[in-house]
């Protein structure tokens, strides 16, 4: 298994110090059981019941090269109140279909069906990954030697939601969330539509 790299070591360094004081990493196996994704997971310092989770590493595989032709990578970010336990599990479920199914992901993209194995009881069943909202100013596009770090928060979305993005597009779901005043930090919440 691959060890992780001082790049995505000082990636870790900034994402935490995003996020606040206290977080920690762990090491969860992909599916073929031969690759470590790591997640980051922290209390967030600045909204007292958030906690915080970001993916380090997913950013090694390449979505494209910039003007420069600089490797350009993501990680995907996500928040959860302090009451979910699996928010974590399902972002590294996510880092792994990218990675051994190619599966594109991109502000719009729709990963579905990855937290309901993690809690039936939640109407929150799906990812929509969209620009980062809970952290607009603090994760900015990061610049390594071999890479450029961008972001991408994964947002839960309901079955009904899923299927109004479907039809209607993800921004147009994204109105309706922030005209409700969705929490989307609340995976008990109920659907917008």
């Amino acid at each position: 298994m691959k060890k992780i790299s001082q790049e995505n070591l000082n990636l870790s360094q900034f994402v935490g110090k995003v996020f606040g004081d206290d977080w920690g990493m762990a090491e969860y196996l992909d599916a073929q059981r031969q690759n470590v994704i790591y997640v980051l997971s922290g209390r967030d310092k600045k909204k007292p019941g958030l906690v915080s989770h970001a993916t380090i590493g997913l950013s090694d595989f390449k979505l494209g090269e910039d003007k420069g032709g600089v490797a350009l990578g993501a990680e995907l970010v996500g928040g959860c109140n302090d009451l979910c336990d699996y928010f974590d599990r399902a972002l590294a479920d996510c880092a792994d279909i990218i990675l051994h199914h190619n599966r594109l992901c991109k502000p719009g993209s729709i990963f579905a069906n990855v937290l309901e194995k993690y809690d039936t009881s939640s109407q929150m069943k799906h990812f929509l990954f969209a620009v980062p909202s809970f952290w607009p100013d603090e994760l900015y596009p990061l610049n390594f030697k071999s890479k450029t770090v961008l972001w991408l928060q994964a947002l839960p979305i309901s079955e009904t939601e899923m299927q109004f993005a479907s039809q209607n597009g993800a921004d147009k779901l994204g109105e309706k969330l922030l005209a409700n005043k969705a929490d989307l930090a609340d995976l008990q919440r109920k659907p917008v539509v």
